[in-house]
């Protein structure tokens, strides 16, 4: 009798660790309860928050748009301009500090992949600097110093040539755009 108490004690301890045994589940469980992205128009700040994060990282591409799911990802609080226009967006290019003692930034938010030109040109059209250089996704700083030129105001232009076609007609739509820049005394 001591003995079958036992085995029905064991095995009701078996069947109730058991019965609460899952397996693998296939759905993303997640973690993120909540999250943003703030910055001032009048300000250079920019805040990013996460409070947790999805347990799969994904992404997601068609020809104008990118889904990404995960991890925060950079420049996915501003919506891009389509992939085949021919004027940067408001935000793909932001210069910081403006009007500038010498020493400057060019942020670039561009999302499309491909040979981006710089030049800062003086009131007469003479080229002061020159940058060349491949863009691949969104983040790239470019540094300036402009201390030993006169004051004054001066031009940055800037042109992308994507890698890729327009679908629409087969033809390469390259992007221009141009900030004013101020040059202060110290």
């Amino acid at each position: 009798m001591n003995f079958s108490k036992t085995s029905c004690l064991i095995a009701i301890l078996f069947l109730a660790a058991t019965a609460r045994v899952q397996g693998q589940g296939i759905t993303p469980f997640i973690i993120n309860s909540a999250g943003g992205a703030y910055q001032s128009a009048g300000s250079y700040m920019q805040y990013e928050w996460s409070l947790g994060e999805l347990a799969v990282i994904s992404t997601y591409t068609s020809s104008s748009l990118v889904t990404t799911n995960g991890v925060l990802q950079p420049c996915t609080e501003n919506v891009s301009a389509p992939a085949y226009t021919s004027r940067f967006a408001d935000g793909e290019l932001r210069l910081f500090p403006n009007p500038t003692p010498g020493k400057f930034e060019l942020n670039i938010a561009v999302l499309f992949p491909g040979r981006m030109n710089i030049a800062l040109v003086n009131a007469t059209g003479q080229i002061i600097v020159k940058r060349n250089f491949r863009n691949e996704c969104c983040g790239r700083i470019e540094y300036f110093d402009i201390s030993a030129i006169p004051n004054g105001i001066y031009m940055l232009v800037a042109t992308l040539v994507p890698d890729e076609a327009s679908p629409a007609d087969n033809k390469i739509i390259i992007r221009r755009g141009t900030i004013k820049v101020i040059k202060i005394p110290n």
